[in-house]
């Protein structure tokens, strides 16, 4: 349901409608979550909603890169906690994810819950988006747009703006372990989407 970015595939693609898809097992914490967050749209930090509620709401990722050792990324951080408690864009869930960079590690000392492929992930991303340079603290917008978080208004206006972006309605219907290979996890994602508006050949949806 989040719109792709024209990059290499950060976790994995598979073709529009039913087929399987692989994914490596470092990636596997985002990519897991995040597609059980965004297929089904169920779930909130600290609130509980019915299901009619849930399936009413539209999908929104804000990526948050930070780190333990970024003197500046608190207040981003506390935003980020922010968004996801108050959930400002009324029809709209915020799916929020705090990614934290393995680049701010040195002189023995390592954050905790850094992690090389989150680095390669902001990278991708710099890359794809034509940014200058990865940094943090960064915040993304589903996948597509780097969000100014010194501005309320333009964070506001920008929620709204991939929130008015259709999606597209998927169902995560299996996920298994490769047997013998632990590092391998594949599953199975369905679409509804009408055959004559999906070309298996050309149009690859990216599970991130």
């Amino acid at each position: 349901m989040i719109p792709p970015v024209r990059q290499k595939p950060i976790c994995s693609d598979f073709p529009l409608g039913n087929g399987p898809f692989r994914i490596r097992r470092e990636s596997l914490g985002i990519c897991l979550v995040l597609a059980f967050l965004v297929l089904t749209g169920a779930a909130r930090s600290g609130m509980h909603l019915t299901a009619a509620d849930d399936a009413s709401k539209t999908p929104v990722l804000v990526e948050l890169f930070t780190s333990e050792g970024c003197s500046s990324c608190p207040p981003a951080d506390a935003l980020l906690e922010k968004m996801d408690a108050l959930q400002p864009i009324p029809g709209t869930q915020l799916i929020v994810l705090s990614e934290h960079v393995d680049y701010w590690n040195h002189d023995g000392w390592t954050d905790p819950f850094s992690s090389a492929s989150i680095t390669d992930r902001q990278s991708a991303y710099v890359r794809a988006l034509g940014l200058k340079t990865p940094f943090t603290p960064q915040f993304l917008v589903d996948g597509t747009e780097e969000l100014p978080a010194h501005d309320n208004e333009e964070v506001i206006q920008l929620l709204r703006k991939a929130a008015s972006v259709p999606k597209l309605p998927m169902r995560l219907v299996s996920v298994s372990v490769e047997p013998g290979n632990p590092a391998i996890v594949r599953g199975r994602v369905e679409s509804d989407v009408s055959p004559e508006k999906r070309s298996s050949s050309s149009s690859p949806v990216l599970l991130r």
